[in-house]
């Protein structure tokens, strides 16, 4: 692929951070500025990473959210729920809850979703993982199991005890 042909994606996904930040810059969500990123070099190696993050960020905190990405060149996009965002976020800053509402998360959303299916992509929706089931209960040793255990380990002292003995005074 010509070098003009990767440099064409590259400002693709210039472009539509730039309209992105037109259409979000003043947004502000508990404190988090609304982001699109943009390619940092001259290429995107021909579309292969052309992904560009959705990010909440906060200017005091250090802290980024990741809500989601899109991608310029298969036209789709992925929003992340407040759920999955919140949970990711509690895994990341150490059990700390999102200082964000999520009914203002919602509505920023469906402006994001808005605004995608007018650039004409395909948007979709990242839900949390479903939560794994209980861990499964460990197995239960029965009383008679139990028993039988401490009669072998018995048994196997007594062998053992037996041979020492037959050896210190009969060998010796």
């Amino acid at each position: 692929m010509s070098e003009e042909a990767r440099t064409a994606f590259t400002l693709a996904a210039v472009d539509l951070a730039s309209l992105f930040s037109t259409s979000f810059g003043s947004e502000d969500i508990a404190g988090y500025a609304v982001h699109l990123s943009a390619p940092e070099g001259p290429s995107t190696g021909g579309g292969v990473q052309v992904r560009q993050n959705i990010t909440l960020e906060h200017p005091t905190q250090k802290k980024v959210l990741l809500a989601g990405s899109c991608n310029k060149l298969d036209k789709t996009a992925e929003l992340r729920s407040f759920k999955h965002m919140a949970d990711l976020h509690r895994e990341r800053y150490d059990g700390q809850e999102v200082a964000i509402d999520p009914i203002q998360y919602g509505d920023l959303c469906k402006r994001l979703q808005e605004f995608f299916g007018t650039q004409g992509f395909n948007v979709s929706e990242a839900k949390a993982k479903a939560a794994s089931a209980e861990p499964a209960p460990k197995p239960k040793v029965s009383k008679s199991a139990v028993g039988m255990i401490i009669f072998l380990v018995v048994l196997v002292l007594a062998m053992v005890g037996g041979f020492v003995w037959f050896f210190k005074f009969y060998e010796g």
